[in-house]
């Protein structure tokens, strides 16, 4: 088998279980190298720290034994450990069914047993920034989208510079002089000529990218004239890199390559943006960093934006579901959640947007009200 890809259905499915001694295992994979023959070997670690704390809660051994064993099948599945990502998360429910995740991520090997499974680690996964990318030379044109970790390419149908002006009856622009030389009938000169081919030519493209719905800012790659133009023409906010043009044969390894410092900037301005709404919004009491408060207004979907540091320590405690007031204990209890973990659940399950990252060093999230 192979690992699945996370999407909205399965965050839901996942973000949303409860039941007794349900089982999450978190451990770092990787994509190639010699690593991958040991990868599995992490994953047993844990699957005998899991059996540890099953018989703790006093499972017994056949019990934790059929309970673990299609888990336990992976070890061995080698087409399995083949189609590894940079982490793996592994969700094991009470009837022996498992979900197994593939992550863009690394994380640290963990593994947990609770009333709920922990998705915190997800969030990366799941809240990725995408961006559009044209790819534009007058011999190829490309559409993809970027993360900062990886492209693909997306089908659609664009035209190149030659399909557009091939059909350009230069003779009805020009008239013979007299002298045997040719002139513009207008008066216009060769590169303007070239600047109308141009500019026909980004309209076309950009009118096949209308009904795709895309998006802005668009990432445009290219030849640094059709980049220059591209604005000019269609009135779209664009983002080019320095040194965009292609010197090879369009890939979508070199999409990626090029697009990555643009997509991390616009990481960080989204984040920036982020974190100068909450600080506002905290300042004048529409907002919190204080874990039982952010917990119970989660709960109730009070919240429109979380910044949330996904690698933070667990904060541990215990929820009255009645009165959704909290307590926090200082190590795990029996019947506790980890409160970072339900305070992303609950805010995504409302619709609140979360960003990764925190803007206040004393706490490892800020959230904003929306009322």
């Amino acid at each position: 088998m192979r690992p699945e890809t996370l999407d909205e259905k399965l965050w839901d499915e996942l973000a949303s279980a409860s039941g007794e001694d349900l089982v999450s295992i978190f451990v770092p994979t990787h994509r190639r190298g010699r690593e991958v023959s040991q990868d599995h070997i992490l994953l047993k670690n844990e699957l005998s720290a899991v059996s540890t704390r099953l018989e703790e809660l006093g499972w017994k051994p056949r019990e934790r034994s059929k309970r673990l064993s299609s888990v336990e099948a992976l070890l061995e599945d080698r087409e399995f450990w083949e189609h590894q990502d940079l982490g793996l998360a592994i969700y094991l429910g009470e009837d022996g069914s498992f979900r197994a995740v593939a992550l863009p991520s690394p994380v640290s090997a963990a593994s947990h047993v609770l009333g709920v499974y922990l998705v915190r680690q997800l969030v990366r996964a799941l809240d990725k920034l995408e961006v559009p990318v044209l790819a534009l030379t007058r011999d190829e044109a490309g559409l993809f989208t970027v993360t900062a970790r990886r492209a693909r390419p997306i089908t659609a149908d664009l035209p190149t510079y030659g399909d557009v002006n091939w059909f350009v009856d230069r003779e009805t622009q020009r008239q013979q002089h007299p002298g045997g030389g040719t002139q513009n009938r207008h008066g216009h000169e060769p590169s303007l000529r070239e600047d109308e081919d141009l500019a026909r030519f980004i309209r076309e493209v950009d009118s096949a990218l209308e009904d795709l719905d895309l998006g802005e800012p668009l990432i445009v790659l290219g030849d640094d004239n059709l980049v220059a133009r591209y604005t000019e023409v269609t009135g779209r906010e664009i983002v080019s890199p320095e040194n965009s043009g292609f010197s090879t044969q369009l890939s979508v390894g070199l999409v990626g390559e090029l697009s990555r410092s643009s997509v991390l900037d616009l990481e960080r301005r989204r984040f920036e943006s982020a974190k100068q709404l909450a600080e506002e919004q905290i300042a004048v009491g529409m907002g919190t960093t204080k874990i039982q408060e952010a917990v119970a207004a989660a709960f109730t979907g009070r919240i429109s934006d979380v910044l949330i540091d996904v690698d933070a320590d667990p904060i541990w405690g215990r929820i009255d579901s009645r009165t959704l007031e909290s307590e926090i204990h200082e190590d795990q209890r029996p019947g506790d959640v980890e409160l970072l973990d339900r305070l992303v659940a609950w805010s995504r399950r409302h619709g609140a947007s979360l960003s990764i990252g925190t803007g206040d060093p004393e706490s490892p999230f800020m959230a904003v009200f929306r009322y």
